[in-house]
């Protein structure tokens, strides 16, 4: 694309990095999903499909989605993942594309819910829920630039400056939240 041609698509970028991080996040939450539940059925219904990075001119992103999934699979102590491949990467955000339904067990995936903050570099979540014969049994919002400072009343565990929150709640089992590193605020 020429200068010319670009400045005449400013929001171009912008939607680049939508791609980029949603299908990044996806592809993570589905490989995650399917390594630690790999006797049950999984079916993910998720907004991202892999239809543009299959494209030639997809191929630069999906060699920067597949780096960015390999670095933070590998940054993740507990789990020990082989290097994926494009393909593999590929396969993994397009096992979201379930249709879901009021039977089974289905995992629902918004890889980035709320752009525009995502986009200002503000508040947005990635969201997951699981649905259990239609019902919501679990949810989980990862929260990356909420500030823990600002959260509950017990704020002398947590520094002014440490940000990125996890809450989960499973019908029965109530409420929770915990640092992203997976300490407790």
């Amino acid at each position: 694309m020429t200068k010319k041609r670009a400045s005449a698509f400013p929001i171009l970028p912008i939607l680049i990095r939508i791609l980029y991080e949603g299908a990044c996040s996806q592809a993570l939450v589905s490989l995650m999903l399917q390594r630690e539940l790999p006797s049950e059925p999984f079916s993910l219904v998720a907004e991202e499909d892999s239809g543009d990075l299959r494209k030639e001119s997809g191929q630069d992103t999906l060699k920067r989605i597949t780096e960015l999934v390999n670095d933070t699979l590998a940054n993740e102590q507990s789990h020990s993942f082989s290097t994926l491949t494009t393909d593999d990467v590929l396969k993994a955000i397009d096992n979201g594309k379930s249709e879901g339904g009021s039977v089974g067990r289905h995992w629902v995936l918004d890889p980035i819910d709320g752009t525009k903050g995502f986009v200002r570099g503000d508040q947005y979540a990635i969201a997951l829920a699981l649905l259990h014969e239609g019902k919501v049994v679990l949810g989980v919002l990862a929260c990356p630039n909420l500030p823990l400072a600002t959260i509950g009343s017990n704020q002398q565990h947590s520094s002014s400056n440490e940000i990125g929150c996890l809450f989960f709640a499973k019908v029965g089992d109530g409420t929770y939240m915990q640092a992203l590193d997976g300490s407790t605020p």
